[in-house]
């Protein structure tokens, strides 16, 4: 099944390492959990622009993964070193209802940050990790921001109810290890899409790009590649 159209082009070949992202401060990994059991890739494929496209194999669902450089204002492009986004599709098989997953972006070992924090903002959760000579900011869609696209039909399932604001900024864990994105459950007809993006550059005084460059839509990281 392909859950990103036009991603069919993609000449898959087997694969089972961690997808991850090699940065300056480290490597960044991204995680899958269904059920409580962590899942890796069971093929991978080069796309066209230099992005990366990961297939999970089972019987009771289907997931893919495109890590891929977004598409960004040029003026915010001149400040960045780099900028990459990891976009995640689930949907299970029918009739089987997933009743529990979680998508993670976390830090693995050997990474050479030395001081982190909480900057989040508006529809944005985020963390910045800096060492005195780089800046990364990792982000992702706040628990309001996910309401929102439910209420819109835009891949996040019907079962996920954060009435308060006290729910909706609880949803997701950040921390100086990562951040987890849990979800509800998914039924059938359902598929369910979660983003991480992650950019660093030269650590400097009243430079906020890379925390801008972080608060995007999956349809912004998706467009370099040509999948929607």
């Amino acid at each position: 099944m392909n859950l990103f159209h036009e991603a069919e082009r993609v000449i898959l070949q087997p694969n089972q390492r961690q997808p991850a992202l090699n940065t300056p401060l480290g490597s960044l990994a991204f995680s899958l959990t269904v059920s409580g059991q962590t899942y890796l890739p069971s093929h991978y494929g080069a796309l066209q622009q230099g992005g990366s496209f990961y297939h999970y194999e089972s019987d009771t669902f289907d997931c893919e993964l495109v890590l891929c450089r977004p598409a960004l204002d040029a003026r915010l492009s001149l400040a960045l070193q780099e900028c990459w986004g990891a976009v995640f599709r689930i949907k299970s098989h029918a009739p089987t209802t997933i009743r529990g997953c979680g998508f993670s972006a976390f830090w693995q070992e050997g990474f050479s940050w030395s001081e982190s924090g909480s900057d989040t903002g508006e529809h944005l959760e985020a963390v910045v990790y800096e060492n005195p000579e780089y800046r990364l900011h990792l982000g992702t869609q706040d628990g309001h921001m996910l309401m929102i696209r439910k209420h819109r039909g835009d891949r996040i399932p019907q079962s996920l109810n954060l009435e308060s604001d006290f729910e909706q900024h609880g949803l997701i864990t950040s921390s100086e290890q990562g951040i987890e994105v849990p979800m509800t459950e998914i039924e059938p007809h359902e598929t369910c899409q979660i983003h991480f993006v992650a950019a660093w550059t030269r650590n400097m005084e009243e430079d906020n790009s890379t925390w801008l460059a972080v608060d995007q839509l999956a349809a912004n990281i998706l467009h370099t590649e040509g999948l929607l």
